[in-house]
């Protein structure tokens, strides 16, 4: 069973009968288990247009995790498989996608040939189920019921003990992607095996001190890259997608007395904010309240106030913020964006059970759901006429479906 959820968990659960063929003794902490789970497919975004088309011109060949031949083994593929080539490393390996099942990594230049230029067709959100890696952290082994049960986490986390060496701080208004990539590629206490792609420019802003932490919690944490973003993590084996919000909408509908089997709906607002004092520095370095108050649009929704206390990392001073009224116009568009990214509504969400067509269905190809897609659910029993997004699932890999879809705002 894999379970992921946005930008958090991703890991595989499986049980193995201590049996006479012996397989469960390869459940062993640190080992890599290979299965099949869902992976959406959006940083095709980044491939759209005319690009060259390269093919595998050896009888069999190995896709690596990382540009060494001593790297982990992805995948292997036979003469004539497609690949685009995503970046030339060092001239003896290209980074590659390989076109037949999505899958990135790295190949020898001496492996592959040029084969033509093509613009790509494929729809901008690819849908596909294909293998993933997972580095088992846990083994439990039941000998009375004759049971061995692992816990692996998706390969990602392997960059968990890679630490930021020394102060680093990333700063939007001064090319905060450029600072990550720098701090990925250069800073790690560790050189890792994976690539990190981001866009060219975050389309927020993203402001955090980053040293001495470590990359999956610089990315990840409550106050890191993606939560400041709003955005989508995609981790895809050893490759790294991190993304501006990401959303698409492919009309799918879940009805109850069709094809929802029920749901369970959860409303919290005990994080709504509708009124914040914000505090920053003054020239001397010490806490000011500056403004009045920031009321939300939606303050005359609430029947009590919702005022919350911020203390925003600006310094009068400061190069971006020589001056109070710089500091009070960088808070005033700090608190719109918190406004913006739904800081004054209830947190909302859905765990639904619903039934996906079968594969022969004409449809089953637009009925699909992913991380981060768009669905609508309807319940008139319940009330429920909601749009929301993909925020985790539970996939059952023996069966290729899932068995939970969890669905957020």
């Amino acid at each position: 069973m894999v379970e992921e959820r946005r930008n958090g968990l991703y890991e595989l659960t499986c049980e193995v009968p201590m049996d006479g063929d012996g397989r469960f003794r390869l459940l062993r902490a640190g080992n890599i288990i290979k299965a099949e789970a869902p992976v959406s497919d959006a940083p095709l975004l980044l491939d759209q247009g005319d690009r060259d088309i390269w093919f595998v011109a050896r009888s069999t060949v190995r896709l690596y995790a990382s540009p060494s031949s001593r790297a982990g083994t992805l995948s292997r593929y036979r003469y004539g498989a497609e690949a685009t080539v995503l970046e030339d490393v060092d001239g003896t390996y290209f980074r590659v996608k390989m076109l037949q099942d999505g899958m990135v990594g790295y190949i020898r230049r001496s492996d592959i040939t040029y084969f033509r230029r093509a613009s790509l067709s494929q729809p901008a959100y690819m849908r596909m189920a294909r293998a993933q890696l997972f580095r088992i952290d846990t083994v439990e082994t039941d000998s009375a019921a004759g049971v061995v049960t692992a816990t692996a986490r998706h390969v990602f986390y392997d960059l968990y003990g890679c630490m930021v060496r020394g102060p680093a701080v990333i700063d939007a208004w001064t090319g905060g992607e450029a600072v990550l990539r720098q701090i990925f590629y250069g800073q790690l206490t560790d050189a890792p095996q994976h690539a990190l792609v981001t866009p060219a420019a975050f389309d927020r802003p993203v402001r955090m001190e980053a040293g001495y932490k470590s990359i999956v919690a610089v990315l990840l944490d409550e106050g890191g890259v993606m939560d400041q973003l709003g955005g989508a993590l995609i981790r895809d084996n050893f490759s790294i997608y991190a993304l501006p919000a990401l959303s698409c909408d492919n009309g799918l509908t879940i009805r109850r007395g069709k094809n929802l089997l029920g749901l369970v709906e959860r409303v919290d607002m005990t994080g709504v904010v509708t009124e914040i004092e914000a505090f920053a520095h003054d020239e001397n370095g010490q806490l000011m309240r500056f403004g009045g108050g920031f009321r939300s649009p939606r303050y005359a929704d609430y029947p009590f106030p919702l005022t919350a206390r911020r203390t925003y990392d600006f310094t009068v001073g400061s190069a971006d913020t020589p001056t109070a009224q710089d500091v009070l116009r960088a808070i005033e568009a700090a608190v719109a964006d918190e406004y913006a990214r739904g800081a004054d509504l209830p947190h909302v969400e859905l765990q639904a059970d619903f039934l996906l067509p079968d594969e022969g269905d004409a449809l089953a190809s637009l009925q699909q759901v992913h991380m981060f897609d768009t669905v609508r659910v309807i319940d008139e029993v319940a009330g429920v006429d909601r749009k929301l997004t993909v925020t985790g699932y539970r996939w059952d890999v023996l069966k290729g479906q899932y068995e939970r879809v969890t669905l957020g705002q």
